[in-house]
C-alpha cells in the first residue's frame, strides 16, 4: 500500500491517530456493523502512514501550489526532468549546470540518488532503511511533471 492509498482509506484531516480511531469505531469486527476485511485495511493504512512519520496532516495551504511555483521557475531549463513523488519534488537530468539556481530555490542534492529534491515542512526519517528512486516511486503516487504539468498541478 502506498501513501496515497492509505490517505484515501483513513481520510485524515488533522491528527492521524484520531482518524484511525474514527475508522476503527466504524469498521471494528467486534462492533455492530463491523467488517474484518475493512478493519485490516484501516490497520494497514495507519501502519503505512505512521511508518513514513506522518502524525498530523496539515490542510493549511495545498503543497501543490508551492510545487507548481517552483516547477514554473525551473521547468524552462532544458535537460531537466521533474517528478512529483508524494509531496516531494524531485529533479533529475543534466542538473550540473543549474546547480546554483536549484540551491537558490532551496533544493537539496541526494548524492546516492543523483537527484535534487524539494520538500516543504519538517520531515524526519524514522527508519534506517535506504531507498532508491524506484523504491520511493513504488511507495508514493508519482507524476511526471514534464508530461502532466497542466493536468496535475492545475
Amino acid at each position: 500500500m502506498n501513501q496515497q492509498q492509505a490517505m484515501n482509506i483513513l481520510k485524515p484531516t488533522g491528527d492521524l491517530k484520531q482518524a484511525y480511531r474514527t475508522a476503527a469505531k466504524q469498521y471494528h469486527p467486534d462492533l455492530h456493523n463491523g467488517n474484518e476485511e475493512l478493519m485490516k485495511l484501516v490497520n494497514l493504512a495507519y501502519e503505512t502512514l505512521n511508518k513514513y512519520g506522518m502524525t498530523t496532516i496539515s490542510n493549511d495551504v495545498p503543497l501543490t501550489e508551492t510545487i507548481k511555483k517552483l516547477w514554473d521557475k525551473i521547468s524552462h531549463f532544458p535537460e531537466l526532468n521533474g517528478e512529483l513523488i508524494g509531496s516531494w519534488l524531485w529533479v533529475t537530468g543534466n542538473t550540473r549546470k543549474y546547480k546554483e539556481q536549484l540551491k537558490k530555490y532551496n533544493f537539496k542534492y541526494a548524492y546516492k540518488k543523483k537527484a535534487w529534491y524539494y520538500h516543504e515542512g519538517n520531515f524526519r526519517k524514522r527508519s534506517k532503511a535506504k531507498y532508491n528512486m524506484n523504491d520511493i516511486r513504488s511507495m508514493y503516487e508519482t507524476n511526471d511533471l514534464n508530461k502532466e504539468t497542466n493536468n496535475v498541478l492545475h
